[in-house]
């Protein structure tokens, strides 16, 4: 698989086989600058980040909060995947202590320019497979 036009296909982890569209959770972050509402995902505010210079997303409820400098849960506007079959086995040996009751999740999307070391933000277009993840381990392209 790999890059199709504009999109490319991504592998997910995920609790259960279904498309998902909201954000994902980034880290803990202070000094937040709240901006508007976020128009594509109520219940969220556009939030700057002026020490990492990135746009992120707060939760309304915790607005206030941030804009105060407290810190608070921030999200970025996308799904977490990498762009390689292997690569998402290395995370769920690496981080999800190999939960036999995760998903690879295989989606369809566009890259965005935000990137983390464990993975990449991508908007999701839709979903194209999902597989028990001990499954797509045995799979033969899978090493």
């Amino acid at each position: 698989m790999g890059i199709m036009g504009d999109t490319t296909i991504f592998y997910r982890l995920q609790d259960e086989p279904e498309f998902q569209t909201s954000p994902s959770w980034d880290a803990p972050r202070s000094g937040l600058e709240v901006e508007n509402p976020c128009e594509e995902y109520p219940g969220f505010y556009w939030a700057y980040d002026e020490e990492a210079q990135e746009w992120l997303l707060v939760r309304e409820e915790d607005a206030e909060r941030a804009d105060a400098g407290e810190e608070v849960d921030a999200f970025v506007p996308g799904l977490f995947g990498v762009d390689d079959a292997e690569g998402i086995i290395d995370y769920w040996d690496d981080y999800c202590v190999r939960s036999p009751d995760l998903w690879v999740c295989i989606y369809e999307g566009k890259p965005t320019s935000l990137s983390r070391i464990d993975g990449d933000v991508f908007e999701p277009i839709r979903l194209v497979e999902a597989v028990p993840v001990l499954e797509f381990i045995d799979r033969e392209d899978i090493e």
